[in-house]
C-alpha cells in the first residue's frame, strides 16, 4: 500500500467496499483520542486501467502494484512491484509527463540495473532526504533495503541494496508467528528517522534512529499497534505528517466477517516517538470509501499511492479535497492465503492481472472541482491547493525535515555505536568527516569509517568514488563498512571537491609521486590515519570504481611503497588518461584506442617512481565486455600493464568461473593472492560493481580471514521455515537461530529440497545448487551470529505441487533443531 496528492493510484485486479471501521486500542498509556479531519463520506472517479503489466520476451509479468508516485523534472514517475508467471518478484519504472501518457510510457525493469539484478525486490517507496541531498529508495529484498540515487528519473543509477538491520529484530520473530516481515515506511521528524513495518500477525511495529544517523542506527524496535484478530492490523501501514503537528497511520485490514476484502483503517497520533499511545482515528460504522461496477461485476483495489511534487518536505494536502488511499483484498485472499505477495494475477490467471489506476475523489461542498487533460476522470498534474479556513493536512513524506541539516557525521549500517574504553579519533560505526590531516593540493575531503570492533594495528582499505559520487556515495553505495565490522580494519573515503567530481588521473602532477593534486592529499589521508590508530602499513589497501579504479591504477603506481593490493573496477591503465593541455578527459583511452607493449606499459608505472626498487602492489582487475564509458579493451591493457609491472607471465596460470558469465584469470600464481588477477564479465556494461562483489575484493586483499567456518556445537542451532505457496510457486522465510554458547562466524545451512521444487531467487544468502541438496551461503552483512541471536534468510522456488518446507537442516554440518 502506497499513498498520495490529487488523486490515488491502485490496483484493479478484477471491485469491493472500502471501509473505515473504528481502530483498535494502540499498545502503552491510552490518551485522549484526536479529533478526526477526515470527510465523512467519499465519492469517486476512475480514470480506468492507466499502467498495465507490459511484458517481453525476459519479463514475463502479470502483475504491477505497489505503486510510489512523485513529480521531479516535469514528469510523473511511478516505480512499482512486478510479479511474473514463474512467481518472481521484482520492481519497475515507468515516467509520463501527463497521466494521460501513462499508458503508453514505456517500463524499465530494474534487474536491468546490475545493482539492483534478478533479487526479490518488492514494495518500492522512493523520497528525497534534504539533509542528504539524496534520494531514497526504500523496499523489501527479503529484509528492510534502501537504495540511493543523486537522480530518481534514472532506474539505472540506484546504488546497490544495503539493509537497516543485520538480523531481524528479536520483538519480531517473537511476534510474527507465520506472518513476515514485511511492508517498510520511513518518516522523520525534526530530531529523529523512524521505520515503520507490518508481520501480517496482527502487529505494526517501530524503529528510530536519529537524523544525522539516518540510514543507520535503527534500534528500540516495538510494537506500537496491536490487534487480537491480526486481520484487523493485517500489513502495509503507512505514517503521514499532519498539518496540525500531528501524524496519520493507515494499515490495511481484511474483512474476516464477509468475503476477505481489503479496507483502510487509520489512526492519528500526536507524535512519532514515545509510546504511539495518541488516539485513534475516530471510527464509524463500515462504510464504503469506493465502490464501483466493472464487466457486471465485483472489482477489487489494492495498493493506494499518493504523488508527491518535486520536494517531498513541502506538501501536506488537506484531507477534504485529497482521498485517502482504499486497498481491497487481492484475488484469492483468505485464512489460506494471507500474504500481501500473493501473486494475485496467478491466483485470478492471466486474464486478470494487476493494473494501476487513478481515483480521483468528485468534488464536493468542501473542495473546487478539479481540471481534466480531456481524458475523463484523468486529472491535470496535481497542484497544491489552498484552503482559508482548513489546515493544511495528511501526507508530506518527511515534511518534518524543513531545514537543512548540516551534519559531519553519518551513521553507518553498523550497530549504534557503544561506548568504549579505547579513546579514538573519531567515533566508532560512523562515518565521519576529518579535517586538517595533512598536505591537500587539491582541497580532497576525507571521510572515514572505524568499526567498533577495530583490531589493534589494523588494515586500512583506500575506497575511492566514481565521476560525480562522493566519499558518503561510495560509502553507501558499497559494502566494505559492513565487512569492517566484521573484520576490523579501518575504510578511508577520499572526496572530490572540483566540480566534476571526478579523480585527477591526467596531469603531470598526479601521474609522478609527490607530485601534487590528488594522490597527495590521499597519500596525507593515509599518514594521518596510520599516526592517529597505529595501523599496520604492510597492510595498506585501495579500492575504487570508474573515476576511482583509474585513481587505484594511479595510487599503486605512485606509491608503491605504501600500497599492498588494489581492486579496480571499470578502470583504465596508469597513464591511460596523461593529457598535456589540462583536460580530465580523454576520448582516445575511454574509447579503448589507446595501447601500448606490455614493457611500454610497466614503463610508465616505474616512471612515476624513479629508483625503487622494492617489491609492487598486486592488482585485481574487473571489467565488463559490454562497458560504453571505458571500453573493454582497457582490461586487457591493464592485464599487460600489471603483469609487466609485477615481472610475470602474460600467460594465466589458472582460469576458471566464480559463478555464470564471469572469467577470472590468475597471473604469476594461482591462489587467491595471486600477484594479478583479472575477472572478465560477460554482457556486463560500465557499472558493473554490484553486492558480493567487495567480498571478493576482501579474499584478494587477504583481509577475510578465510579458513574453515567454526563449528557448532551439537544441537546448538535452531531453524524455523514458513512457506507461502501458490499455484506453482513459492516463498520460504527460514530464521536460523545460534542457540549455542559460542558465535558462529561464516555459515553454511544444508537442506533438501522437495522433489519438484526449484529455487528461483533468494536474499539473505546464495543458494546452490536450484534443486536437491540445497546449501545456503552467508553473504557479507550476515556471516556473524552470536550466541542467542538470529539470522533470517529466505528463498522463492517454483514447485510441482508439493509446497512443504526442507524436513531437516545443518549448519556447517551439525544437524539443527526445527520448529
Amino acid at each position: 500500500m502506497r499513498t498520495f496528492v490529487n488523486g490515488l493510484v491502485f490496483m484493479l485486479p478484477a471491485v469491493g467496499v472500502l471501509a473505515l471501521p473504528p481502530g483498535p486500542a494502540v499498545a502503552g498509556t491510552p490518551q485522549p483520542a484526536r479529533e478526526s479531519s477526515l470527510p465523512g463520506s467519499f465519492t469517486w472517479s476512475s480514470s480506468g486501467p492507466l499502467i498495465s503489466p507490459k511484458p517481453d520476451a525476459g519479463h514475463p509479468i502479470l502483475s504491477v502494484k505497489d505503486p510510489t508516485v512523485f513529480r521531479y523534472r516535469d514528469r510523473w514517475h511511478v516505480y512499482f512491484t512486478t510479479a511474473d508467471s514463474a512467481g518472481r518478484w521484482s520492481l519497475g519504472h515507468t515516467s509520463f509527463a501527463q497521466w494521460s501518457e501513462a499508458a503508453s510510457a514505456p517500463q524499465t525493469f530494474l534487474d536491468a540495473n546490475p545493482n539492483i539484478g534478478n533479487r526479490y525486490a518488492a514494495a518500492p517507496q522512493v523520497f528525497y532526504f534534504a539533509p542528504q541531498q539524496t534520494w531514497y529508495m526504500v523496499y523489501q529484498t527479503g529484509p528492510p533495503s534502501y537504495s540511493t540515487s543523486k537522480d530518481p528519473s534514472d532506474p539505472l543509477s540506484w546504488s546497490a541494496p544495503r539493509n537497516f538491520f543485520g538480523s531481524e529484530p528479536t520483538v519480531v520473530t517473537e511476534n510474527k508467528g507465520d506472518g513476515a516481515w514485511l511492508d517498510f515506511w520511513a518518516i522523520c521528524d525534526r530530531t529523529d528517522c523512524y521505520l515503520f513495518f507490518s508481520d501480517g500477525n496482527g502487529h505494526q511495529y517501530r524503529s528510530r534512529t536519529t537524523l544525522a544517523k539516518f540510514p543507520s542506527g535503527f534500534r528500540d524496535t516495538a510494537i506500537v499497534l496491536s490487534e487480537p484478530n491480526r486481520f484487523d492490523l493485517f500489513e502495509a501501514g503507512n505514517v503521514y505528517r499532519l498539518g496540525d503537528g500531528g501524524y496519520l497511520m493507515l494499515a490495511e485490514a481484511l474483512a474476516t466477517g464477509s468475503d476477505w476484502r481489503r479496507y483502510f483503517r487509520a489512526w492519528t497520533a500526536d507524535s512519532l516517538g514515545g509510546a504511539e499511545t495518541a488516539g485513534r482515528h475516530r471510527g464509524q460504522p463500515l462504510r464504503p470509501l469506493v465502490q464501483r461496477r466493472l464487466r457486471g461485476r465485483t472489482a477489487r483495489l489494492d495498493q493506494g499511492l499518493q504523488p508527491r511534487r518535486d520536494d517531498p518536505r513541502r506538501r501536506r494536502p488537506d484531507p477534504h479535497d485529497r482521498p485517502v488511499p482504499p486497498p481491497v483484498p487481492l484475488p484469492g485472499d483468505g485464512p489460506g492465503s494471507r500474504r500481501r505477495l500473493l501473486p494475485a494475477a496467478l491466483a485470478a490467471g492471466p486474464a486478470d492481472p494487476d493494473r494501476l489506476h487513478l481515483l480521483n475523489r468528485r468534488t464536493t461542498s468542501c473542495e473546487p472541482s478539479l481540471t481534466t487533460e480531456g481524458t475523463p476522470d484523468v486529472p491535470a498534474t496535481p497542484q497544491p491547493m489552498t484552503r482559508r479556513p482548513l489546515r493544511s493536512m495528511l501526507l508530506a513524506f518527511l515534511a518534518a525535515l524543513l531545514p537543512l541539516l548540516a551534519a559531519t557525521a553519518l551513521t553507518a549500517p553498523a550497530a549504534a555505536a557503544r561506548e568504549t574504553a579505547r579513546e579514538k579519533a573519531v567515533p566508532t560505526a560512523t562515518l565521519t568527516e576529518v579535517t586538517n590531516f595533512g598536505t591537500n593540493p587539491s582541497n580532497l575531503r576525507m571521510y572515514l569509517y572505524v568499526p567498533e570492533s577495530v583490531t589493534p594495528n589494523p588494515a586500512v582499505v583506500v575506497a575511492v568514488h566514481w565521476c560525480t559520487g562522493s566519499g558518503p556515495d561510495m560509502y553507501n553505495g558499497t559494502e566494505y563498512d559492513t565487512l569492517a565490522d566484521r573484520y576490523g580494519f579501518i575504510v578511508l573515503y577520499p572526496s572530490v571537491t572540483r566540480s566534476s567530481k571526478c579523480f585527477d588521473v591526467s596531469s603531470p602532477q598526479a601521474l609522478r609521486r609527490g607530485g601534487g593534486s590528488d594522490p597527495v592529499g590521499v597519500k596525507s589521508m593515509i599518514d594521518w590515519v596510520t599516526r592517529t590508530y597505529d595501523a599496520d602499513t604492510g597492510r595498506v589497501f585501495a579500492t575504487g570504481i570508474s573515476s576511482g579504479a583509474m585513481m587505484t591504477n594511479v595510487l599503486l603506481g605512485d606509491y608503491p611503497d605504501v600500497f599492498a593490493a588494489g581492486a579496480a573496477f571499470s578502470g583504465v591503465p596508469f597513464a591511460c588518461f596523461a593529457t598535456a593541455d589540462g583536460s580530465e578527459w580523454n576520448s582516445n583511452c575511454s574509447g579503448g584506442t589507446v595501447t601500448h607493449t606490455p614493457k611500454e606499459w610497466g614503463d610508465l608505472v616505474r616512471g612515476a617512481y624513479p629508483g625503487y626498487s622494492g617489491p609492487r602492489p598486486r592488482m585485481q582487475i574487473w571489467h565488463g565486455t559490454e562497458d560504453d564509458v571505458l571500453r573493454y579493451p582497457n582490461f586487457g591493457e591493464q592485464i599487460k600493464q600489471w603483469t609487466n609491472v609485477q615481472g610475470v607471465s602474460q600467460t594465466p596460470a589458472a582460469t576458471d568461473t566464480p559463478q555464470s558469465g564471469w572469467t577470472r584469470t590468475r597471473y604469476g600464481g594461482t591462489g587467491d593472492q595471486a600477484p594479478v588477477e583479472a575477472v572478465s564479465l560477460q554482457g556486463i556494461g560500465h557499472n558493473l560493481y554490484a553486492q558480493g562483489m567487495a567480498s571478493r575484493v576482501l579474499t584478494f586483499f587477504g583481509l577475510d580471514k578465510s579458513g574453515p567456518a567454526p563449528q557448532p556445537q551439537p544441537g546448538a542451532c535452531k531453524v524455523t521455515a514458513a512457506v507461502n505457496a501458490w499455484n506453482t510457486g513459492l516463498t520460504a522465510s527460514v530464521t536460523i537461530t545460534n542457540s549455542g554458547t559460542t558465535t558462529v562466524s561464516g555459515w553454511k545451512l544444508g537442506f533438501s529440497l522437495p522433489a519438484g521444487q526449484t529455487v528461483t531467487g533468494g536474499w539473505g544468502a546464495t543458494y546452490t545448487p536450484s534443486s536437491g541438496p540445497v546449501t545456503a551461503t552467508n553473504v557479507s552483512y550476515n556471516g556473524t551470529i552470536a550466541p542467542g541471536a538470529s539470522v533470517s534468510i529466505g528463498y522463492q522456488a517454483s514447485h510441482g505441487g508439493n509446497s512443504a518446507a526442507p524436513a531437516a537442516y545443518t549448519l556447517n554440518g551439525t544437524a539443527c533443531a526445527t520448529g
